[in-house]
């Protein structure tokens, strides 16, 4: 029996007239999962996001209480790993509403809300309530063992527990084992490198230079489906800048705010910390080296480590015991210089591994080289998205 199925805000389809399919010459009707017979084989045709997955739901519950299956006696293949989480996330939801619907009713006099999904309606006045319930409470509580696969999965699976019968190793892997072919793809890019003796020293350094290592450090890169993103000299030096312009106590504004507050009280500072001639000798300096520092921030919109003069001038030990407001003047600045030094040093770090990050990158190339070396196999079935259910 074939279903052509369409969904609409309430997934529960009302009875039309048989439609021809024109390719098997068979009647497909849409589909209504309260009137689909629990045997033989359906074929369930819909596009993407049309309730499939809902409707899978509703026919495991229906399995649940009129077939009185447990969750290992229904079979639910799907073809990805992430596709069986969701479907197993669904269930349990399903379980979870069904089994508060369920005790909603029986604690109402056995009358179930007329306003409810028309599966639970039909489940809930065609089943026992106290064995209906029992049957939800136990399959909540089996969930983890329930039987939601992949196609590789349940082969797996299967040859697992007949081990002994099927004459299979226990420890049979029917996973796609592509070891030999990233080692060998990395001794290929390795070759390659090996062209430029910069580009080997490179790679040398890092221990790269050994195929076994290198995917060992980049190993998830590799297998990776996103496409590697590598930061230019120019991208890390425009982000170094940004970072300081948002953050309140290095911006710009902040730093003219600075330079303000140094010109404003410059004789409170040379009257505190220009007083003997040991002093005048070099802090006069150091004080002109601070202001030149600040100014070419501000005016040239841009950051600058400060020189060692000016560093010198804020050196906490020379206003520590000062109450005259100088502390209050100079600590900021010190703090400021501190937090551009750190991030300059981030910086320069980035900026060093730009040279290894390159030859990072060429590893998308090594992905390339494995998915053409995989041996190329006619498909047998044009894969398309239907689903299929099989109910004995």
């Amino acid at each position: 029996m074939s279903y052509n199925s369409t969904f609409s805000d309430n997934p529960m389809s009302k009875h039309t007239q048989p439609e021809t399919d024109d390719h098997s010459g068979t009647e497909a009707q849409l589909l209504d999962v309260v009137a689909m017979p629990l045997k033989g084989r359906h074929l369930i045709e819909a596009s993407a996001g049309t309730g499939k997955t809902f409707n899978i739901t509703r026919l495991y519950l229906r399995l649940l209480l009129e077939k009185k299956l447990n969750v290992k006696e229904i079979l639910v293949m799907t073809f990805t790993k992430a596709a069986t989480e969701e479907i197993k996330g669904r269930i349990a939801k399903t379980l979870r509403e069904a089994l508060l619907i369920w005790q909603q009713a029986k604690d109402n006099g056995n009358e179930i809300d007329s306003s409810c999904d028309p599966v639970y309606q039909h489940l809930f006045n065609s089943c026992d309530t106290d064995e209906s319930l029992a049957l939800l409470k136990a399959a909540q509580l089996e969930l983890d063992e329930a039987s939601v696969f992949t196609i590789h999965g349940f082969c797996q699976h299967v040859i697992t527990q007949l081990a002994f019968n099927s004459g299979f190793a226990m420890s049979l892997n029917l996973g796609n084992d592509t070891s030999d072919l990233y080692l060998e793809a990395a001794e290929d890019f390795i070759r390659k490198i090996s062209k430029s003796e910069d580009e080997f020293r490179l790679l040398a350094e890092s221990g790269w230079h050994i195929p076994e290592k290198l995917l060992r450090e980049f190993n998830a890169s590799i297998k990776s489906t996103l496409t590697p993103l590598l930061l230019s000299e120019e991208d890390i030096e425009a982000a170094c800048k940004k970072q300081l312009d948002e953050a309140p106590h290095t911006s710009l504004a902040y730093v003219k705010s600075l330079l303000q507050s140094v010109e404003d009280n410059e004789g409170l500072l040379v009257e505190q910390l220009i007083k003997t001639p040991a002093h005048k000798k070099e802090r006069p300096q150091e004080l002109a080296a601070l202001k030149a520092w600040l100014r070419s921030c501000v005016d040239e919109q841009s950051y600058y480590l400060p020189p060692p003069e000016a560093e010198a001038f804020v050196k906490g030990n020379r206003y520590a015991r000062n109450s005259s407001g100088v502390k209050e003047l100079l600590t900021p600045i010190k703090d400021f210089a501190g937090a551009l030094k750190k991030a300059f040093g981030e910086k320069d770090k980035a900026l060093g591994k730009v040279p290894h990050l390159k030859l990072g990158c060429v590893l998308a190339w090594m992905n390339k080289v494995i998915i053409f070396r995989r041996p190329k196999r006619k498909p047998l079935l044009k894969v398309t998205d239907m689903r299929e259910i099989h109910l004995v």
